[in-house]
């Protein structure tokens, strides 16, 4: 059971892992070296599906700001 619940946390890790690189890039794609601004705050958040959504606004997101607001609303 320990060994089970060590591969679930680092498949999970990993998930997360991928999609912060996928939010970098794309916040650097988008909004140049001022999008990375945002990468501590995505870095703290854990929940994938928050991690997915904010990949996600970045692609239909107007503005940097709007992103930034975004984010901050998975932060409780």
């Amino acid at each position: 059971e320990g060994i089970q619940k060590g591969i679930q946390k680092g498949i999970q890790e990993g998930i997360q892992e991928g999609l912060r690189e996928a939010i970098e890039l794309g916040l650097k794609l988008k909004f140049g070296v001022e999008g990375l601004k945002l990468l501590p705050e995505v870095e703290s958040i854990k929940d994938i599906k928050a991690l997915k959504a904010i990949k996600e606004a970045i692609e239909l997101g107007k503005s940097l700001e709007e992103i930034e607001r975004f984010c901050q609303k998975f932060h409780h």
